[in-house]
């Protein structure tokens, strides 16, 4: 390769949802993103619409998916959180299908030897642990909202 690249974030993930309503509602409404860009194109027979928790840099693009192409998807996302806890329990109360317990284990230890480590123990060098939970939205028969799972991290 000659030169440098300017590569300077990852600006979004795209993500399939042939309900793309279904799947605006559910994070503006159920996990508080806000919608950056809901547009259409191809002779307005396609939208895109990305949405993002606020001030976060990178978006989330739920695009229409592509003819033959899944409907949804384990997109590897995760989200992350100040009060995992909290924010477990409030979506659990406003009836997302969320995993009945926090999972929980050691952050990788960046500056040691890069091994996570022992539950219940810290390296020095390390800020926290990690919790997690997994949100798993199923679709609907045919209406293929996405994504099937996201990961929460705290």
């Amino acid at each position: 390769m000659s030169g440098k690249l300017h590569i300077t974030e990852v600006g979004r993930v795209a993500i399939p949802a042939a309900d793309q309503d279904r799947a605006l509602a559910f994070y503006v409404d159920k996990l508080g993103f806000e919608k950056r860009v809901d547009e259409t194109f191809a002779d307005g027979q396609m939208q895109w619409i990305e949405v993002a928790p606020k001030g976060a840099p990178t978006a989330i693009a739920l695009t229409p998916p592509m003819e033959g192409g899944p409907t949804s998807v384990d997109s590897g996302i995760i989200i992350s959180t100040d009060d995992i806890e909290a924010d477990h329990s409030a979506l659990k109360e406003a009836g997302v299908d969320v995993d009945p317990e926090i999972a929980r284990w050691a952050r990788p230890c960046r500056r040691c030897s890069g091994s996570p480590t022992r539950a219940g123990t810290r390296c020095r060098s390390s800020s926290r642990s990690s919790s997690s939970w997994t949100k798993k939205w199923r679709s609907p028969a045919g209406g293929g909202a996405s994504p099937r799972r996201i990961d929460f991290a705290g």
